[in-house]
């Protein structure tokens, strides 16, 4: 004798379920069952709990030794959802001239719940950018202007559909110190042109970025007296700095002024040799 056969056809509708949630139980219609006989147990699917499909089988379905069960024609697949969730991204601050760092930035969840064990401060593939503008894609870096700009998510983790409201960006002013240079030289000699060294005003990196203290950079230096003229007498004089201009807005800075000396120039006197002739009592002439 046979076995009779059962085909089990699963509804679609309990084929599914989110991440993070339990597995509902997998509901189906049985053709093929004799008499009062019935099916016991339940469908099965391949393990795995990451978003995506699998395979679905008759797992410890049974109606006894004298049938054997088998799934309808076609493909009957088990498929996990992304979890949907709504993320505030928090703010981050940088330096006018440094390139954006946002390690660190708080991530809030605003709607939705994290499935299984997972925290959203260490959810893998989620990406943060800087950006000029929140639709846009031009991103902030070291060149652009002091502002608030937007901090805007990207996910690629298959098991979240993640919606981030967006956070800000602050880029403040690069805070340096301007240090002038001293000069000096000898009356008469060639004026020596004018320098500074500039750096940041708390720890180590460059002061004046992105070419900034290029002709029209805004960065002028002045002495106290006419530039390209040397001054009548010696002495010494001020040098003096100003920032002023586009990019004035992008730094906070501190001078320091040098000095520019002019050395007097030395003499030197040359006489002709020349003897002279006196008596004891005459008065010498002076040479």
């Amino acid at each position: 004798i046979e076995k009779a056969t059962v085909t089990v056809r699963p509804d679609e509708s309990s084929l599914t379920k989110g991440y993070g949630e339990a597995d509902p139980i997998m509901t189906y219609r049985a053709v093929g069952l004799i008499g009062g006989d019935t099916l016991s147990g339940h469908l099965s699917r391949q393990t795995g709990e990451d978003a995506g499909t699998y395979p679905v089988n008759v797992g410890a379905l049974t109606a006894g030794d004298n049938y054997e069960v088998v799934l309808a024609e076609g493909t009957w697949e088990f498929t996990i959802t992304p979890r949907p969730i709504r993320v505030q991204i928090g703010g981050a601050v940088g330096s006018y001239g440094d390139q954006p760092v946002l390690t660190g930035v708080e991530l809030t969840l605003e709607e939705g719940s994290m499935g299984f064990q997972d925290r959203l401060d260490t959810l893998p593939g989620i990406t943060l950018t800087a950006r000029t503008s929140q639709e846009g894609d031009e991103a902030v870096t070291g060149s652009t202007d002091v502002g608030n700009y937007f901090l805007v998510g990207a996910e690629e983790n298959a098991n979240y559909e993640i919606t981030f409201d967006p956070g800000t960006y602050n880029v403040q002013p690069r805070a340096i110190t301007i240090t002038l240079t001293n000069l000096e030289i000898t009356y008469g000699e060639t004026l020596k042109p004018l320098g500074y060294t500039s750096r940041l005003t708390t720890g180590t990196g460059a002061g004046i970025v992105n070419d900034d203290d290029q002709p029209g950079g805004g960065l002028t230096i002045t002495t106290g007296f006419q530039d390209g003229t040397v001054p009548e007498d010696q002495g010494t004089y001020p040098i003096t700095a100003q920032y002023s201009g586009e990019k004035e807005k992008n730094y906070t800075i501190t001078i320091e002024g040098g000095t520019y000396t002019i050395r007097p120039a030395g003499l030197k006197a040359a006489f002709d040799r020349q003897t002279e002739y006196a008596t004891v009592g005459d008065t010498l002439p002076r040479p």
